[in-house]
């Protein structure tokens, strides 16, 4: 993700007051990671909370 995005996406979020974890990731990517057990993806599938999807 380039340093532009990001800056846009904390502009979006703004202040929150605690910590936030944010996964940008590709629906394939996402769908083939979703099963594992090691990769982050995994456990975002299984403990967050999609708060935005594009397309």
């Amino acid at each position: 993700m380039s340093a532009e995005r990001w800056q846009r996406c904390l502009r979006q979020i703004g202040t929150l007051g605690h910590g936030l974890d944010l996964v940008v990731v590709g629906a394939a990517d996402a769908q083939r990671l979703s099963q594992s057990l090691w990769q982050p993806m995994g456990d975002s599938v299984r403990e967050g909370r999609v708060l935005y999807v594009v397309g």
